[in-house]
């Protein structure tokens, strides 16, 4: 019987854990302050389709660098560059956390649940983190993301304003890799068209 009472209680505490969302952040919040940089393969699709890999580069506290096949989108958390392999052209501006997107992780995890209502779920095995948009002026009504068992990130699910929905699912994950600070500094060659909107 005693074995039973502390089996309940055990298994209580380990549900409250995975359903208190608030927790939940910060364990995955801890976790995103310990890394020093990290680098993971990405798939991205944008309303179920138009799939598109590539590689996300992390470096605390703010750059950022996505490599996509036919675009590089790149920030030292001062100048924002967003260049088109394609047609060869570099959008540069200032950088400024109220325009940043998704991919960047300080966004995701420390600016977004500022602007959001928390709650938690699991799905397929992984604590799920939902963040419903609490501000009219926030660019996404509604974020999910799947936390792995080691409170990185797996899979984010996103819907703005406009009714898109974007997934990007994290893969096989370099952690602490002293990625070289000119990596998220874009240095267009002469046949590059640059539109500064700085």
């Amino acid at each position: 019987m005693r074995k039973l009472f502390y089996l309940v209680i055990i298994l209580s505490q380990t549900f409250y854990a995975q359903s208190n969302p608030v927790e939940l952040l910060k364990s995955v919040q801890d976790k995103f302050k310990q890394i020093k940089d990290l680098y993971v393969s990405i798939t991205q699709t944008v309303n179920s389709q138009n799939s598109r890999t590539g590689k996300l580069y992390y470096k605390q506290p703010d750059s950022y660098r996505l490599e996509l096949t036919n675009q590089i989108i790149v920030t030292d958390g001062i100048t924002f560059w967003n260049y088109n392999k394609k047609q060869k052209k570099l959008i540069v501006d200032n950088y400024e956390k109220s325009n940043d997107n998704i991919f960047s992780i300080n966004y995701l995890l420390f600016e977004i649940p500022t602007k959001a209502n928390v709650s938690s779920t699991t799905e397929d095995g992984f604590d799920k983190l939902i963040l419903n948009s609490k501000e009219a002026s926030f660019p996404y009504n509604k974020i999910e993301l799947l936390i792995e068992q080691n409170k990185l990130i797996r899979k984010v699910k996103a819907i703005d304003n406009t009714g898109t929905s974007y997934e990007i699912i994290f893969d096989k994950y370099f952690i602490n890799q002293n990625l070289k600070t000119d990596l998220f500094i874009f240095k267009p060659t002469e046949e590059v068209k640059v539109i500064d909107l700085r």
